[in-house]
């Protein structure tokens, strides 16, 4: 009887435990080592903060757990921004997320502005090649101001146009056949000098094109730059256009 009495009460007490996901008290493996990571190159290195960040985000780490995981391995990872859709078209601006982070690692004198675009569900009405844009405010950052880009070797994302970097913007063209299936992702980087004494400002803007394929984006033409509209006072761009209706657009700030 005491040996029932036991297993009863002890019932009572897990049943009235609360679940906890398996990630709340966990930090995410990156995979490498501090070493490792001081030896790669600018494209290798954004290639493995773009996966980790997917992959970290899939398995429901916050971003402290981020941080704090890629703090042991000499990374400095600042505040991540998501997306927030601005403008809806057709298909639905919820089949993609926009992630946007700013990283620096042990030693270096420029920091990392990474943006993602990680497809919820494959994208099944692609058009022309999508616009990414990553856009700072310069302030925020050293004098010395812009250093380069950084784009995947696989060619799903390409340099655009940057004749505004001193201003705090540039372009990528971002080919959306690759977002076929969910967790599928594209990415690119800029490189900025950076003391890690400030606050850093940053922002992404991602625009997707669907069913039309008849046309190609030109720089004065369907794209604009805007003055005073991007992150924080800065650049950003409009499209325009017949094709506008068959587009969606997601924003993502720090």
């Amino acid at each position: 009887m005491k040996v029932i009495k036991c297993l009863l009460a002890n019932m009572i007490i897990l049943s009235s435990v609360s679940y906890v996901p398996v990630n709340a008290f966990s930090i995410p493996d990156v995979g490498y080592t501090k070493e490792e990571i001081a030896s790669m190159s600018d494209d290798e290195y954004v290639s493995m903060i773009a996966n980790f960040s997917v992959k970290s985000e899939k398995e429901g780490h916050t971003f402290e757990q981020k941080r704090k995981a890629l703090e042991k391995v000499g990374i400095d990872y600042e505040n991540e921004g998501k997306d927030i859709p601005i403008l809806r078209g057709g298909e639905k601006s919820s089949s993609a997320t926009l992630l946007v982070s700013t990283s620096k690692r042990s030693g270096q004198k420029y920091c990392y502005t990474t943006a993602s675009v990680i497809a919820k569900e494959r994208f099944t009405s692609t058009g022309s090649e999508d616009v990414l844009s990553i856009e700072w405010a310069t302030f925020t950052y050293d004098s010395s101001g812009y250093y380069g880009v950084s784009t995947p070797a696989d060619g799903h994302c390409t340099y655009m146009d940057g004749t505004n970097r001193t201003k705090g913007i540039v372009l990528f063209n971002l080919d959306d056949d690759y977002l076929n299936a969910n967790g599928a992702q594209c990415f690119a980087s800029v490189l900025n000098y950076c003391s890690g004494q400030k606050t850093h400002k940053y922002a992404a803007k991602y625009v997707h094109t669907y069913e039309s394929t008849s046309y190609t984006w030109n720089i004065g033409g369907n794209i604009n730059y805007s003055e005073k509209s991007g992150a924080y006072g800065g650049l950003s761009f409009t499209v325009s256009g017949n094709t506008i209706g068959k587009t969606w657009q997601l924003y993502a700030t720090s």
